[in-house]
């Protein structure tokens, strides 16, 4: 998987992102690995929350504060490219958190 730089303009910019969809929305993905992006990768990003809307979309909101009052940027990301949809998140400086050691 490619994996993208956070672009020198978005370092520090953005605090949380909140990604929005339906209960089937993610499921009915018809790209398997935009579908497994959502699903699977998505949920491991530090700084990213995914929530459970009744609208038929995936709506993304990016917040410039941990309080998530200052909206800095929304997309409707259903339908765009996987590799773009990745680059959306990671060159904005989302990427997956590190896995924790089992002690």
């Amino acid at each position: 998987e490619k994996t993208f730089k956070t672009r020198d303009d978005y370092v520090g910019r953005f605090k949380k992102a909140v990604v929005s969809g339906c209960e089937s929305c993610f499921e009915k993905i018809p790209n398997e690995e935009i579908r497994d992006f959502y699903t699977k990768k998505l949920p491991n990003y530090a700084n990213v929350e995914i929530k459970t809307i009744k609208e038929n979309l995936i709506k993304v909101e990016m917040f410039e504060d941990e309080e998530k009052t200052r909206q800095g940027e929304v997309f409707y990301l259903n339908g765009l490219p996987y590799e773009f949809t990745v680059r959306t998140f990671q060159e904005r400086g989302f990427y997956e958190a590190p896995k924790k050691e089992d002690l």
